[in-house]
């Protein structure tokens, strides 16, 4: 299994090589609701997560809404 290196706000990780946007918002187990995503400076939008791969060297910044009041 071939494996590439991403950054998550700054943290190395490794997935598995071909793996979709979607397939790592499954894998950190993010919820489907107030999640934003941008890959090297552009975000992505979630309409298009499934059809969007991941490469070696990718910088991936999440952003996580929280409800409050």
């Amino acid at each position: 299994m071939e494996v590439v290196k991403i950054s998550i706000n700054g943290a190395t990780m490794q997935i598995i090589k071909d793996s979709s946007v979607a397939d790592l918002v499954s894998q950190l187990e993010l919820p489907n609701a107030g999640v934003a995503l941008a890959i090297n400076g552009s975000v992505i939008p979630k309409s298009t997560w499934a059809s969007v791969i991941l490469a070696d060297k990718d910088r991936i910044e999440l952003i996580s809404i929280a409800q409050g009041g």
